[in-house]
């Protein structure tokens, strides 16, 4: 069976420096989005610095060796909504139907 492990970029860079987290994620390559490779070289360590996103890196182990196989982002942004929204798409939407401007906005997670 696989074994996975999961490391948080920020603790890396508290830990290690910049530098060596630039080299840890180096070799990641993603063929089938490279949106995401150029994410996590190029982006996820300073939205980690300016607390815009938390970025974890999965790591599985093959044999002594463990790999960075992946990772995951998350972010709190913003959602505004504007125009006639249905009651029912608000209560989807807020968990509640109450009273609710024209215009609002929601705080929503953003997984990458």
């Amino acid at each position: 069976m696989q074994e996975y492990s999961i490391m948080r970029l920020g603790g890396l860079i508290e830990d290690k420096g910049e530098t060596f987290c630039q080299r840890l994620v180096a070799n990641f390559s993603c063929l089938l989005n490279n949106d995401l490779e150029h994410f996590l070289k190029n982006t996820a360590m300073e939205n980690q610095k300016k607390n815009i996103s938390r970025t974890s890196l999965v790591y599985a182990s093959l044999g002594e060796q463990k790999v960075l196989v992946g990772y995951y982002s998350l972010a709190i942004q913003v959602l505004t909504l504007e125009g006639d929204i249905s009651k029912s798409i608000r209560k989807q939407i807020t968990g509640f139907i109450g009273y609710c401007p024209a215009c609002f906005s929601i705080q929503i997670y953003v997984m990458r």
